[in-house]
């Protein structure tokens, strides 16, 4: 029995899945800059890019994390809405200020500072 192709065939799909993979991640981090700066037009101060993007294990169909200072619960939710209207993406933001000291320190320390 040749298995051949069926090897041929799982090669070439887990060929397809790593290429998605890389033109998601691309995406996402060439949409970012856009997403912060939306967050900033709705008070934010310092934010961080968290979650699967800066943790290398974005996919097709992940989301943007953010956790953001400066903003009130209402402004975080139009935050997040224009964030995904301009970067093409769907965006979460966390306030910081509403984070357990400890989840907040670790946002902080293992996420990405976004300047803009």
């Amino acid at each position: 029995m040749d298995i051949s192709p069926y090897i041929d065939g799982w090669r070439e799909r887990a060929r397809r899945e790593e290429q998605a993979q890389a033109e998601a991640v691309a995406s996402a981090r060439q949409a970012v800059p856009a997403a912060a700066e939306a967050l900033r037009r709705h008070g934010a101060r310092r934010i961080w890019l968290i979650g699967s993007l800066p943790r290398g294990t974005f996919r097709p169909g992940s989301d943007l994390d953010f956790t953001a200072e400066g903003m009130s619960e209402d402004q975080a939710w139009r935050a997040a809405k224009e964030a995904a209207k301009v970067s093409g993406h769907h965006v979460d933001v966390i306030r910081a200020e509403s984070l357990d000291p400890e989840w907040r320190r670790h946002h902080e320390r293992f996420g990405e500072p976004v300047d803009v």
